[in-house]
């Protein structure tokens, strides 16, 4: 009796740890589950919060007005091709009745997967053309939603010497970020020359990558205006994994909406920063410009030539 009774205390004991490790490894996936769909609202939260406050929205005019451009030239270009490569990939209807077959259902497989492909290069070269197209103006509004968003009253006047200044800068960034992404999608399409199964596995990490980097990359704005290294983006964007896979995949499903796909580069920039200023650290949100001072003296000249025209309005 005693025996049976250790050996049912034993089972016990062991079956605690595995338990526990169950629950854990369900907290951790419902944790998981949450930040993806915070990170899912933030673009939605950054169109109400563009319509909602006037001095987001003139910045944002700019963007959208791109945007619509982009995508209608990318519409018509696209449907240019697909119906070309549909024809091509049509079978010979001369060929035997079982190679016709095979050459069916091969025919609809490369349609299905050459459609979701097709579509997410149109809609990340859209996403990346647009950005660096749109960069000043996004790098601004991003900058005007910190302001709202820490409720800072004083704002950098517009400048064209300050929107120069920053120009090259914001330029680079966006060309790294579209380099990385042609860098990975060059090293994965290896997986086509697999059969079939390479195709599915080629799109699986196309896609999740091409999601992650569009999240990450509206992100950027503020980690690049701060002149943030590589290590340390790096590390912000590991941490709020989760999170940018729900900002890349709303960003993805609201270039497939009509109205609000041209709303696109607006809203993603606003909340991206969004994303930044509710998960970014306090060190992560200081500035490492050195050339900080240089941006404060032309910030002062170019308010005192505000003040000067208006002096000169009124007089």
């Amino acid at each position: 009796m005693a025996e049976e009774t250790k050996t049912e205390t034993e089972e016990t004991t062991e079956d605690k740890p595995s338990e526990s490790g169950l629950r854990q490894g369900v907290k951790a996936s419902l944790s998981r589950m949450s930040q993806f769909f915070t990170g899912f609202v933030y673009p939605f939260r950054g169109l109400k919060m563009i319509f909602t406050h006037f001095r987001l929205f003139k910045y944002a005019i700019a963007p959208i007005l791109i945007n619509i451009f982009l995508f209608v030239s990318l519409l018509f270009i696209g449907k240019h091709y697909w119906q070309q490569l549909i024809t091509r990939l049509a079978p010979d209807p001369s060929a035997p009745i079982y190679l016709i077959i095979v050459m069916w259902i091969a025919y609809y497989l490369a349609i299905v997967l050459g459609f979701v492909l097709f579509c997410l290069i149109c809609f990340l070269l859209f996403a990346a053309i647009g950005s660096i197209v749109a960069a000043p103006f996004l790098d601004m509004l991003s900058e005007r939603t910190e302001w709202v968003y820490w409720n800072k009253d004083e704002e950098t006047p517009f400048s064209i010497k300050l929107l120069l200044r920053d120009l090259g800068v914001l330029l680079l960034e966006e060309l790294r970020k579209l380099a990385t992404w042609v860098f990975f999608m060059v090293c994965v399409s290896l997986f086509l020359l697999i059969p079939v199964a390479g195709q599915i596995i080629f799109v699986i990490l196309s896609t999740t990558f091409s999601i992650y980097f569009l999240g990450l990359a509206f992100c950027d704005f503020s980690l690049a205006r701060r002149r943030h290294p590589f290590l340390a983006k790096r590390a912000f964007a590991w941490r709020v994994r989760y999170h940018i896979l729900g900002l890349g995949t709303a960003i993805y499903v609201s270039l497939l909406i009509p109205v609000v796909g041209f709303l696109c580069l607006p809203m993603s920039a606003v909340g991206g920063t969004l994303l930044f200023c509710e998960h970014s650290t306090e060190e992560e949100r200081k500035f490492q410009r050195p050339d900080l001072e240089e941006t404060k003296l032309l910030t002062e000249e170019v308010k005192a030539e505000n003040e000067d025209t208006q002096q000169k309005e009124q007089a």
